[in-house]
């Protein structure tokens, strides 16, 4: 019996194409999904900020900035209809399956998400299309910047390297802003940005030639054979090389390693989401019933923690740096194949756990327990999927 729990189905879609190719002639198999919303599918090239930061590169005014947000804001909503259709024919699909005919299912499935990315892809080449048709003939000649703040929201997020996911541009306008019109760190912005966009061109007519879609964050994998993704696998690597060499040319500039952090927690959200315990530390810090004894055994032990987890989270990005080197999933596929965490990511990830479990026994040898009582509560764990050839599964938990 194969028993399915779809949160996500896009990502589901991936995880049972995997089965039958990899060996899974029967057994049971339960595949636990995380939430996430349909339409996270397709990479979304266009938001409100990503439109807002074009209008700017292409030097409108007041008005032509306006018009096209109200362009972005129908677009936004013809995106939706399509998005709420799709979920609509994915139920409907997986009603009529009723769990027998999943092979079926899926192929119906697939089609129905390309037609939704034909549908999508259209609708934003339309947009692009009529943002265009606003410019004056003076103006023209920014609209290369545009396309390329357009081809970064389309497919950055796509890359299977993270420190490649990182669009540095809006890192350090977001972040940085007060180092953002700096004349050296604008000339190696523009740069990369020029450079990134070689590769991002480059890759999509790699990805087409393939026959995958390469703005869509899911695919399928047959296992065994050539691997069809090697080329976009070895581009991503490109480009997460030229972001970190800009990283470091540019913290240079900065004059601290405050950018670089930045990236980091960027490109390893799950590496640098902050333990439980170090919520709790922080908290226990700004209690106003400390005495000095308590409030000095605390920011020691603060200094303590912040020097240990930041060699234990060190360990664990290198260990998945060497991860995504070697993944052999398609680009978007967040299931490992072979059941086990990497060989270097799991114990990375269990001594940075470890550090919060060993915090929050301090915490609570140092704080009395009316105290521990004003400390935020623990948040649940996310679950992540891994997907065994052999016809099992089982659940790991991310976030300690």
């Amino acid at each position: 019996m194969r028993v399915l729990r779809c949160c996500c189905t896009v990502l589901v879609l991936g995880l049972i194409a995997c089965g039958p190719a990899m060996g899974q002639d029967g057994g049971r198999v339960v595949v636990h999904a995380s939430s996430s919303s349909l339409t996270s599918g397709t990479a979304d090239g266009l938001s409100r900020d990503r439109v807002k930061g074009m209008t700017e590169a292409l030097g409108f005014d007041e008005v032509q900035s306006s018009v096209a947000l109200d362009m972005y804001r129908d677009l936004a909503d013809a995106k939706q209809a399509a998005a709420d259709s799709l979920r609509h024919d994915i139920q409907r699909l997986q009603q009529e399956a009723d769990g027998q005919d999943m092979m079926s299912m899926m192929t119906k499935i697939k089609e129905a998400t390309g037609n939704h990315q034909e549908r999508v892809r259209v609708l934003e080449l339309t947009f692009m299309s009529d943002l265009r048709a606003l410019m004056t003939p003076e103006q023209e000649e920014n609209w290369p910047k545009a396309e390329r703040l357009h081809r970064r929201g389309k497919y950055l997020r796509t890359l299977l390297r993270a420190p490649a996911r990182v669009d540095l541009e809006e890192l350090v306008r977001t972040e940085f802003a007060q180092t953002a019109g700096n004349a050296d760190v604008i000339d190696m912005l523009d740069r990369w940005s020029v450079q990134v966009d070689g590769h991002l061109v480059e890759r999509e007519r790699k990805a087409s030639a393939i026959g995958i879609n390469p703005d869509f964050r899911g695919g399928i994998f047959f296992g065994g054979g050539e691997d069809p993704y090697k080329e976009l696998r070895e581009i991503d690597g490109r480009i997460a090389q030229l972001g970190e060499q800009t990283i470091r040319m540019m913290s240079g500039i900065f004059g601290d390693d405050a950018l670089h952090s930045a990236w980091l927690r960027l490109a390893y959200p799950r590496v640098y989401r902050p333990l439980d315990a170090e919520r709790r530390l922080e908290a226990a810090l700004g209690l106003e019933d400390l005495s000095p004894s308590q409030r000095e055994q605390l920011e020691a032990m603060a200094a303590q923690h912040a020097r240990d987890a930041s060699a234990a989270r060190a360990r664990w990005v290198e260990a998945e740096k060497e991860r995504e080197a070697n993944d052999p999933l398609p680009p978007g596929v967040m299931v490992l194949v072979d059941g086990q965490e990497h060989a270097g990511s799991a114990p990375a990830r269990l001594a940075v756990r470890d550090l919060g479990v060993r915090l929050e026994q301090r915490l609570s040898q140092i704080l009395t327990a009316e105290q521990m009582e004003l400390l935020p509560k623990a948040e649940p764990e996310s679950d992540a999927v891994q997907f065994t050839p052999a016809g099992s599964s089982r659940t790991i938990r991310i976030g300690g």
